[in-house]
């Protein structure tokens, strides 16, 4: 069933950093975005996380190897990469998916 909301897994290799919601924020560039729920292990490099957030606005696959899966485990391949937002000040974590074929993102989002 599509949704407007995917249910996702943020990890860094094989270790799992928390659950994301994410909602299609740009179908032309195949961009996805949503809030990050942290999980146990997020909690190892969040420091880390936001040095590099604070220094040059964000976290990318330059930083660490991140990477998003859905369902069935399978991994997003997103042409544009992966960015995460954690900064001191804010509350929240944000997460960027970019990049995506449209059939992708088709497959899994209502899309007019």
């Amino acid at each position: 069933m599509k949704k407007n909301q995917l249910v996702a897994e943020l990890y860094i290799d094989e270790i799992l950093l928390g659950i994301l919601y994410l909602e299609v924020a740009d179908l032309a560039m195949g961009a996805l975005s949503g809030m990050l729920i942290p999980g146990e292990n997020y909690q190892r490099f969040k420091n880390e996380f936001q040095q590099i957030t604070e220094s040059k606005g964000l976290v990318n696959s330059d930083d660490f190897n991140l990477n998003v899966r859905i369902e069935n485990n399978l991994k997003l391949e997103p042409e544009g990469g992966i960015a995460l937002y954690d900064f001191k000040k804010i509350d929240e974590i944000q997460v960027d998916v970019a990049g995506l074929d449209s059939d992708v993102i088709s497959k899994y989002f209502q899309v007019d």
